[in-house]
């Protein structure tokens, strides 16, 4: 066995160890020395930052995607209340509309049907014209004026060749009548649209073989009254059915509902999120997750936000009493709306006269019974206590290039937005408690002092009780005369007189309570069937009676332009019926814009509390210009200097109805002041604790 040289073993052992010191010297002069040390300093502060930044930039992605997430859930939010706020302007305006046939009314009841009246300010120089109220105690009479158009006035009475014609003092003093009581109830559920036809048929010409005799005076005077009040019913009924459906539609459910167009509301919030996020937050996995919550959803009915003001509009009516003299008629008034002793003495002189008003009974007479589609209102009032929202919330799992490994980090952000701003109408009383689903408050609690008596509450009680039992209303808040003013009527008397003398107060223009029918709605403001144009001094003439006032744009959102802003968007994309606003087109197209012209050209500025100019019902403003909000320009104030491409609203200047804000669900759960009684509580449809 050969073994090794321990000299050569020695000798190797002694090179290797001069090598590992040589190392270690040569590290510790590394080490050591100023260069070295900077060198290692440098390598491990670029290692460290590497890992900062590699931190930072995934913080700072993560950061961004949570703000993304954060705007685009808001975004959504904002979308669905918008299409929310949507819905409640074209309520709001319907119910403008309700308000607008309901002056009609009025003026038909309180100007044209009364002007016949001796004392009655629209033509008799002698009456007072200030801001009192029109003489109504012709005859030791009541102040209730009475529908009565046997007066050489109207075109089918021109046989009365002047004021002291023989019949005519039937209605320059109509004696006193008792007012009954409505009856509580009556079943007329069964009462629709097919009765037009009934009524339209006999009374297509009827007018025209009215004599000039006592005996025509009852039921020509009834015909008159009833065919306006079932103009103003047919008109109120397809109002109030499309806030009926307009009210359900916003319920939908609790996950979406339908806007105007028919549309899913869900589908565009999603679209609306998902086109707003990162790459990464759109790209992650698992997907987006997103959910809607419509706060209206949880409304099982409509009644528990949204109240129909049911009233009872006592309209008389003069009646032949049964005798006369050389000096005329003896007159009665009757109450159109009793069941018992509103029908005229001579009912019989005509088998026509009896068979329309039997019919026009079917629907004058009124019900508790809120299946019957005509029932009176006066439009809706919204409860304070149920509140339009739209929450949104939303999670993401997006993926950081430095962090490829482990699980990914989630997302989460919710939003609020609720409409703002608008006005659906006012409410019928001062307050609201918070578990009830209407107004509350006494008969002088009444926003609209001068509304008739609310029908299942006030109309069992002596309507002599009350001031205002025939149809009027406010001129500006606070107003206590409306049309019993002398001023507000005596306004119309230059016109008038034109109108008189060529002829222009006809029953033929009113002469079928259903003529007005068409596809787009109802149109029940005077027009000549016949085609020759005649009606159209008077039409312009109801047009500026029911143009806005100072109570109206203070109480309602009003669109200038409701057909083009609304209405033409979704035609034919709704099961329910669209209506026009009511102008100078028949059955076509018109505006508040044209209205407020039709008031300027005929009332102009001697009727202080007509808005003179359109731009008045905008609610909102932009200082100077859309760059600029750092002050007011008064010159600006709602003032429309530049229509814009937004429904109701200006470029510069202003807006009209509900916009959106973000809310906080803090806000939302928490007890609020809403009632206008001094009590606070949470609302009836807060956001969901899991949500």
């Amino acid at each position: 066995m050969k073994t090794k040289n321990p000299a050569l073993v020695s000798m190797k052992s002694t090179t290797k160890m001069k090598q590992n010191l040589g190392f270690l010297n040569r590290f510790r002069r590394v080490s050591t020395c100023e260069g070295g040390q900077i060198s290692i300093l440098i390598a491990l502060i670029f290692q460290v930052l590497f890992v900062i930044f590699a931190m930072a930039i995934n913080i700072g992605l993560l950061v961004h995607d949570k703000i993304n997430l954060q705007n685009s859930v808001d975004l959504a939010a904002y979308y669905g209340a918008q299409r929310q706020a949507e819905i409640l302007n074209a309520i709001a305006h319907e119910n403008y509309q309700i308000r607008q046939s309901w002056k009609l009314l009025a003026f038909r009841v309180r100007v044209l049907g009364d002007m016949g009246r001796a004392t009655h300010p629209l033509f008799d120089q002698r009456a007072p014209s200030g801001e009192t109220p029109i003489v109504m105690n012709d005859g030791g009479a009541p102040g209730y004026p009475t529908v009565c158009w046997n007066h050489f006035k109207w075109k089918e009475k021109h046989w009365f060749t002047s004021e002291t014609s023989q019949n005519l003092q039937i209605c320059r003093a109509p004696n006193t009548l008792r007012i009954p009581p409505l009856p509580a109830t009556q079943d007329l559920t069964g009462f629709f649209l097919p009765l037009n036809a009934v009524i339209q048929n006999i009374t297509q010409d009827l007018s025209s073989r009215f004599g000039n005799d006592c005996m025509y005076a009852g039921p020509s005077n009834f015909l008159m009254a009833a065919t306006w009040l079932v103009q103003f019913k047919l008109d109120m009924a397809q109002k109030k059915q499309r806030i009926r459906a307009l009210a359900e539609r916003l319920q939908g459910s609790v996950d979406d509902f339908r806007d105007l167009s028919g549309e899913s509301v869900l589908v565009g919030v999603r679209n609306t999120f998902r086109n707003n996020l990162t790459r990464s937050n759109r790209d992650g996995s698992p997907a987006p997750r997103i959910r809607m919550f419509n706060s209206m959803g949880m409304m099982s009915d409509r009644r528990q936000w949204i109240n129909e003001v049911n009233v009872v509009p006592y309209i008389f009516y003069t009646d032949f009493a049964g005798g006369s003299t050389s000096s005329g008629c003896d007159a009665t008034r009757r109450l159109l709306n009793d069941p018992n002793n509103g029908v005229p003495q001579n009912i019989a002189i005509d088998p026509r006269f009896e068979q329309a008003i039997q019919a026009f009974r079917t629907v004058i007479y009124e019900t508790p019974n809120e299946d019957f589609l005509y029932q009176t209102i006066v439009g809706v009032e919204k409860n304070p206590w149920v509140m339009a929202y739209v929450g949104v919330t939303a999670e993401t799992t997006p993926r950081k290039p430095f962090a490829p490994f482990g699980s990914p980090v989630t997302l989460r952000a919710e939003a609020f937005a609720k409409p703002f701003g608008g006005r659906i109408g006012p409410w019928m009383y001062t307050k609201w408690d918070k578990d009830s689903f209407e107004s509350s408050g006494g008969y002088d609690d009444r926003v609209d002092q001068l509304l008739p008596p609310v029908l299942g509450i006030d109309a069992g009680q002596n309507p002599l009780a009350y001031d205002h039992i025939v149809p009027n209303y406010s001129r500006w808040p606070g107003d206590r005369l409306g049309l019993r003013s002398a001023n507000a009527v005596s306004n119309y008397r230059g016109f008038t007189a034109s109108i008189v003398a060529r002829r222009g107060f006809s029953y033929q223009f009113y002469n079928a309570a259903t003529a007005g029918v068409g596809p787009n709605g109802y149109d029940p403001l005077a027009f000549d069937y016949s085609g020759a144009n005649q009606a159209e001094p008077l039409r312009r003439m109801e047009t500026a009676a029911i143009a806005p006032d100072v109570f109206d744009i203070t109480y309602y959102s009003i669109d200038p332009n409701f057909y083009t802003n609304y209405s033409a968007n979704y035609v034919g994309s709704q099961p329910f019926p669209y209506t026009f606003d009511l102008g100078p087109n028949f059955r076509g197209p018109n505006s508040i814009m044209a209205q407020v012209v039709a008031s300027q050209n005929i009332l102009g500025s001697t009727a202080p509390w007509k808005v003179l100019n359109w731009s008045n019902t905008l609610t909102g403003w932009v200082p100077n210009n859309i760059n600029d909000y750092g002050s007011l320009d008064l010159d600006s104030f709602g003032q429309c200097i530049e229509t814009g491409n937004i429904p109701g609203s200006c470029a510069i200047g202003g807006r009209t109805g509900y916009s959106v804000k973000i809310v906080s669900a803090e806000y939302l759960r928490s007890p609020l002041p809403l009632g206008n009684n001094g009590d606070t509580a949470p609302i009836k449809n807060p956001p969901p604790p899991n949500f």
